[in-house]
């Protein structure tokens, strides 16, 4: 298998939209309840910055199926599958 299988957890980033005053912004900043993703797909590759995943892809031809970038910051856990 060219890429390997992986299962990777991570915060989805959140937006406000509209006007809110202070109070409002200061709540949802200090909200908890984080979305959390569950994302399987193939690990194409990895470094500092972000991780990236494909959808699918061709083994043996140079097509590669919906690819994901996904910030380092908002990865939780990696796992291989």
């Amino acid at each position: 298998m060219k890429f390997r299988p992986c299962l990777v957890t991570w915060i989805d980033i959140s937006t406000k939209q509209g006007w809110i005053n202070q109070e409002e912004c200061d709540s949802f900043i200090s909200d908890e309840s984080e979305n959390i993703v569950y994302q399987a797909g193939f690990l194409y590759e990895q470094d500092e910055r972000q991780v990236v995943l494909l959808n699918s892809y061709f083994h043996n031809q140079d097509l590669l199926g919906d690819v994901t970038k996904i910030p380092r910051g908002c990865i939780i856990e990696i796992t291989m599958l």
